[in-house]
């Protein structure tokens, strides 16, 4: 497994205000230490004020592409805003022709993944996947399999269903659980 650090580095301004509380009670139970590098809050892009752009994601498709290059991968995880990453790149693996930096010398520079599983993901908004990943771009046939908290609040469910609705539901499973993945918060099932 290959576990790559996304390239952006966030920084308090960049973190929403519900989030905060989050990080102010991790910071004090020394769940984030300063003094380790590893624990740097990262973003694959920072989306504009209305959500309509992503800011820095071609930086991480290039990053990723690099990493692509070297080996072949049967399959992507990743969790909220890195399960809207795993989307992309089946999306990009799965057609290629659709980011021509993703072909190289008139070859994908890695074969279509077998699998993606996103946790609380999402079809992120912005001009160059709207041709790539969107509800109304063809459906994907990597197989999925999508996990999502029906009481998580910062990926409503209604959001989750817009990478759901871009797979095709042959190549499709569904998970669902009652709880929210925020750490350190128990919402009750109602």
């Amino acid at each position: 497994m290959v576990f790559p650090d996304a390239p952006t580095i966030l920084h308090p301004v960049d973190i929403p205000t519900d989030s905060q509380a989050w990080l102010d009670a991790a910071a004090t139970n020394n769940l984030v230490p300063k003094d380790d590098p590893a624990l740097i809050p990262r973003a694959w892009w920072r989306a504009n004020a209305d959500k309509t752009v992503c800011e820095g994601l071609e930086r991480s498709l290039e990053s990723l592409k690099e990493i692509l290059k070297n080996d072949v991968y049967d399959g992507v995880l990743g969790f909220s805003q890195g399960a809207a990453m795993a989307g992309i790149l089946a999306a990009i693996l799965e057609r290629p022709e659709l980011y021509p930096p993703y072909i190289e010398n008139g070859v994908p520079i890695h074969p279509k993944l077998q699998f993606f599983v996103p946790i609380s993901g999402f079809c992120p908004r912005d001009p160059l996947l709207e041709t790539i990943l969107s509800p109304s771009t063809p459906k994907l046939t990597t197989y999925s399999l999508h996990i999502m908290g029906n009481t998580d609040v910062v990926v409503l469910p209604e959001r989750s269903l817009t990478l759901i609705e871009s797979c095709d539901e042959a190549y499709t499973r569904i998970e669902t659980h009652e709880g929210d993945w925020s750490p350190g918060v128990i919402i009750p099932s109602p």
